[in-house]
């Protein structure tokens, strides 16, 4: 439904409606229409990222998310189309902090370097906002770069990123 009409056109009703379930079965589950955009893409990221993690190295990870979003492409142009209550960037940049924090320690084993807890946290959660913009920024615009390209960019960034900022801040 969101990907053939605007978000804030769309009503409970039409939700719903669609899916075939009674406004008192809705309200047992969600406040509202926010609330059901929220646990599609909690639920869906979830299965491909946060699932994952714990078996697959964080680059197939990684290739797994943009592959994810890229099959959902015209979705996530809606999502990140809303600026209302629940921004997707949030809910979704949670998400991309779990992977960086694998990636962060996988690449602090490697290079047997380490941080403080608190600058790990905050490096890990600007470089996931920084990883959501440019997912964002490659689903909504033109781009030249394809799926295998922006994997390669992305695990160079983070890689190069993470080494760089352990070899910094040495404690």
């Amino acid at each position: 439904m969101l990907i053939a009409k605007d978000f804030d056109t769309i009503t409970v009703t039409q939700i719903m409606h669609q899916a075939q379930v009674r406004r008192q079965s809705f309200y047992d589950y969600f406040r509202d229409k926010y609330d059901v955009l929220t646990w599609i893409y909690n639920d869906e990221i979830k299965a491909v990222l946060n699932d994952n993690l714990d078996y697959e190295h964080w680059t197939l990870v990684l290739t797994h998310t943009l592959r994810y979003f890229q099959n959902n492409r015209d979705f996530y142009i809606k999502v990140f189309a809303i600026h209302d209550q629940n921004a997707p960037e949030a809910v979704i940049a949670q998400h991309i902090e779990s992977l960086i924090r694998t990636v962060y320690t996988d690449i602090s084993a490697q290079a047997h370097l380490t941080t403080s807890d608190a600058q790990a946290a905050f490096s890990q959660r600007v470089i996931a906002m920084g990883l959501v913009a440019e997912v964002k920024r490659w689903l909504v615009t033109d781009t030249q770069a394809t799926l295998d390209q922006e994997i390669q960019l992305l695990q160079n960034y983070l890689n190069d990123s993470i080494q760089g900022l352990l070899a910094n801040h040495r404690q």
